[in-house]
């Protein structure tokens, strides 16, 4: 006995199949969507912390120069270079 497959089990079939591929590729696309925009965050934030590497490391050679020394030894320490005479104005 041979086996007949009829023209409406083809179509059901083929249909089940269309609305599967359908649902997995909607599911792809937005695990794909949600990828991108962590993506987009996570290069930001980079870019943000490359922007504050590059400023640290800008205020670390400012701080190995004399002139931070200077600049330390005068306002936080009150320090004067030698000759130098300190007015203060009595408000």
């Amino acid at each position: 006995m041979r086996l007949r497959i009829r023209p409406r089990f083809c179509r059901i079939v083929i249909a089940v199949m269309v609305v599967a591929f359908g649902v997995s590729y909607v599911a792809s696309r937005q695990s794909l969507v949600a990828a991108e925009r962590e993506l987009a965050e996570v290069n930001a934030r980079r870019q943000t912390l490359l922007d504050e590497v590059e400023a640290l490391s800008a205020e670390l050679e400012f701080a190995r120069t004399d002139e931070y020394v200077i600049r330390v030894a005068r306002d936080e320490l009150g320090m004067l270079m030698p000759g130098e005479v300190r007015y203060v104005r009595a408000e």
